[in-house]
């Protein structure tokens, strides 16, 4: 059922990147607070290659990943990042531009759609 639900938020366009994929499942799956830090964990394993089980923090997990490694290298390339590195707040750069999500916007646009429909009166001409 969850996956099928899953499923059916992309299908309505509320699922357009991957921090709508993490908000809706997020959702979805977790039934508790307690189930949320696993949850984040497996996901983060999953989409970002974020493996969490052989490093003592999380920031050390992450900065060791290769999803991190390459968003890192585009920004020094690009020279959107210069001077000294500040790793802590890069990783919290990392996890807001690469988990962002959409979803709020997306299911206010799906609201307004479904309004103006309810609101259209099929005999007026358009």
């Amino acid at each position: 059922r969850t996956l099928l639900d899953m499923y059916r938020t992309m299908e309505m366009g509320l699922v357009t990147n991957l921090g709508s994929l993490f908000d809706v499942c997020q959702h979805l799956i977790c039934k508790s607070r307690r189930e949320i830090a696993p949850y984040t964990l497996a996901f983060w394993d999953h989409f970002l290659g974020i493996d969490t089980t052989n490093f003592n923090t999380i920031d050390d997990a992450i900065r060791k990943s290769s999803a991190f490694e390459h968003w890192l290298s585009q920004k020094l390339e690009t020279g959107k990042i210069s001077g000294e590195i500040d790793y802590e707040k890069l990783i919290d750069q990392f996890l807001n531009e690469t988990l962002q999500s959409d979803l709020q916007a997306n299911i206010q646009k799906e609201l307004d759609a479904r309004k103006h429909l309810d609101d259209d009166n099929p005999d007026m001409a358009d």
